[in-house]
């Protein structure tokens, strides 16, 4: 998945940030299965493997209000700066369904970590959070209709993806 901001979106990050210099007008994602491989990418995208590693920043240690993931501003060679965000599917998922009200000031963080903490465990391969956030899959539905359809758009993708047979996650977010 790749995004660009939208212009409305890069005034208000300058105005919030003080007009210090944006380098993640434009980004990406990658999204992986496992803990195991967000690692892997992780130590191959800090070797160089993409480009001249500018910034990394670990929401694993540092989660923010429940938010895991590695972003890294990347030089790339002959385009320049941009954004790489590494997460897993299930990861995405529970950003998709509460990025909004996180941006609103709307969002429980208790709960917010509570749904976050189970991904985690799932994508390190414990079985019973796996179940457990499965279960969970009608309510995160739910909190993604309430999102524009461009972004509900990227999010049923996203679940689609985790829904399809011949992907790890086959039968479910589970």
């Amino acid at each position: 998945l790749a995004r660009v901001k939208t212009p409305y979106s890069v005034v208000n990050k300058l105005l919030r940030k003080r007009l210090m210099t944006l380098t993640d007008t434009t980004g990406g994602m990658l999204i992986v299965s496992t803990a195991a491989e967000v690692r892997r990418l992780d130590a191959a995208i800090g070797a160089g493997a993409l480009g001249r590693v500018i910034e990394r920043v670990d929401f694993y240690k540092t989660p923010n209000a429940g938010y895991r993931a590695i972003h890294y501003i990347v030089d790339f060679p002959g385009i320049g700066p941009a954004e790489v965000q590494i997460k897993t599917v299930r990861l995405k998922v529970v950003q998709g369904a509460t990025h909004t009200a996180y941006k609103q000031g709307r969002l429980s963080v208790e709960g917010s970590e509570q749904l976050y903490s189970l991904a985690v465990a799932a994508d390190e391969g414990d079985p019973q959070a796996a179940a457990q956030f499965g279960a969970l899959r009608p309510q995160v539905l739910a909190l993604l209709r309430g999102r524009n359809r461009r972004e509900h758009l990227g999010q049923q993708f996203v679940m689609e993806m985790a829904d399809d047979p011949g992907h790890e996650f086959a039968g479910g977010l589970g």
